[in-house]
């Protein structure tokens, strides 16, 4: 089997979540194993007391869940987690719910994302749903209101609010000793919200008893903004160049973190000296409402060479509920020609739809003809770069439906230009440039890429990372980056001491990672598949 099937194998099973940033948590509310309260099913002894203060009942009882609170007799439990439950009763569907605080604004360059573990136990092979809204006006409930809520039953409680999900709690979601599943979403926010509420709803009324439990922890709210439009470069003369970032709007109480290499700095303008091989420094601010950012921008090297980028992008097709249809994509060049593929080229057969074969109009998911007539045009004009379609994600991540992957692409990817064939339904596509690769000019006076070598690859635990044995500076630095780009493990290592460094990936999801080894002579990285 050649090496491009054995990657679009492995990325049916790579989690990517192109919606969702990485910015530090606003909400300071959401993790229950480093709190302790007092276990209840009164108002008195419930959800408020303790030292978590900032999580209110609406109706029910909302006990925290731990090995002194267990309610199904389950083997294996370490952790504390909020706890809602829901069932069946002869009388009503059983109902519980329970918010916190929030502080999420309707500024139109802000974007929300909402991550929490999750998991749910039931004494019945009936199902049940996690409801998440975003809502202003909760009230603190009796312990005997186990009703499900409604607008027509609790008319205040949903004015204004706005609907996040609602998560289908079947056998995928039953929490054992094994774990908790992770989920995340984005918003948009249309008005400002001060609460986040969950409750649970039981999906049959079948007049038995059915005794549920729906176990949250570690809920997070972050925030990023656009506003950091740009990172302008004014060349100096002498080697020099002055970086300032570009915003679309004023921000106030602005953090600045420049990272130059290893080199931090904290000041809005910087310059830096040019080196003999390009660079990439990126910026990462946080403003007064908690909101972060990051952009980067290439500077080339002191003989005015800038290497040619390989970038990866993820798309998040998220079709539920809705029947999205791809009509267009917008591509840049690395000349910055842009390119709109419609169905103006005779390659394609625009619009594609992405729903359900059964909700498109013509009976057909569409999607891998797209891939397929996608890297067929690259490849006949020479571009380089791959596209691939995961298999449905469920809820891996925050990313439903289907995920688009392209890699190692010399096209910038814009965007997509969306129809829907059905207008009464909603859907959303997140897109996202994750992580670039530089291929240096060949007449650029670059250093040797070759010195370091990973292997094994593809990997299923450990990966060496063999470091240059002749460097005048004998310290390097290694990152190990996800798909997207983020750091998820770094190291300062003194190769005079040691010229071979080992990285644990046996506890990693499988995938697609990246090892970046910084010495004097530049950045070299390299892609690693995870088995």
């Amino acid at each position: 089997m050649n090496l491009i099937k054995v990657i679009f194998l492995l990325l049916c099973a790579t989690q990517i979540s192109a919606q969702c940033n990485n910015c530090s948590e606003i909400n300071l509310n959401g993790d229950f194993e480093l709190k302790h309260n007092i276990p209840g099913t009164e108002n008195a002894n419930g959800i408020m007391q303790g030292e978590i203060q900032n999580w209110y009942n609406t109706h029910g009882s909302a006990d925290y869940f731990d090995n002194l609170w267990n309610w199904y007799y389950m083997s294996g439990i370490q952790s504390t987690m909020g706890h809602l439950c829901y069932g069946s009763r002869p009388s009503h569907d059983h109902s519980e719910g329970m918010y916190t605080s929030v502080d999420i604004l309707a500024d139109e360059d802000l974007t929300y994302c909402v991550t929490f573990d999750y998991g749910s136990h039931c004494d019945s092979d009936k199902d049940g749903k996690a409801h998440i809204y975003l809502t202003n006006n909760l009230q603190e409930g009796p312990t005997n209101a186990f009703m499900f809520p409604r607008a027509n039953t609790h008319t205040t409680w949903f004015d204004n609010s706005k609907m996040i999900d609602a998560i289908v709690l079947d056998e995928e979601t039953e929490f054992t000793e094994v774990g908790m599943t992770t989920y995340s979403a984005t918003i948009d926010p249309d008005e400002s919200y001060s609460q986040l509420w969950f409750f649970t709803e039981y999906l049959h009324s079948d007049g038995e008893f059915a005794n549920c439990g729906f176990m949250l922890d570690n809920v997070k709210v972050s925030c990023k903004t656009s506003a950091l439009a740009d990172i302008s470069m004014v060349d100096l003369g002498d080697g020099r160049v002055e970086l300032t970032p570009v915003f679309s709007k004023e921000l106030t109480g602005v953090n600045y973190e420049w990272n130059i290499g290893t080199e931090k700095r904290n000041q809005k303008t910087i310059i830096i000296d040019q080196q003999s091989t390009s660079q990439e420094i990126c910026l990462n601010i946080t403003d007064s409402r908690g909101a972060c950012a990051e952009a980067c921008i290439t500077v080339g090297s002191l003989n005015g060479a800038v290497g040619q980028s390989l970038c990866d992008y993820a798309v998040c097709l998220d079709a539920a509920g809705g029947v999205p249809t791809i009509e267009a994509i917008e591509l840049k060049t690395i000349t910055g020609e842009i390119i709109t593929i419609d169905n103006s080229f005779p390659e394609f057969d625009f619009p594609y739809c992405i729903g359900a074969w059964n909700m498109c109009a013509d009976g057909a998911y569409e999607l891998e003809h797209l891939v397929t007539d996608l890297n067929m045009w690259m490849l006949n004009n020479e571009y380089q770069g791959q596209v691939a379609k995961t298999e449905d994600s469920g809820y891996i991540e925050g990313c439903r439906a289907n995920k688009l992957l392209i890699f190692q692409s010399e096209l910038s990817f814009e965007s997509l230009v969306i129809g829907n064939e059905k207008e009464i339904e909603n859907y959303n596509i997140y897109f996202q440039q994750s992580h670039c690769n530089e291929i240096p000019n060949e007449e650029s006076e670059t250093a040797n890429l070759e010195e370091t070598q990973a292997y094994p690859n593809p990997a299923i635990s450990i990966v060496n990372v063999t470091l240059p044995q002749n460097n005048e500076n004998n310290s390097c630095s290694i990152d190990l980056r996800c798909l997207n780009g983020n750091i998820l493990e770094s190291y300062d290592v003194d190769m005079s001491q040691n010229n071979t460094m080992q990285i644990d990936l046996s506890q990693r999801q499988a995938g697609i990672y990246y090892i970046n080894v910084t010495t004097d002579s530049g950045i070299e990285s390299h892609k690693i598949i995870k088995l």
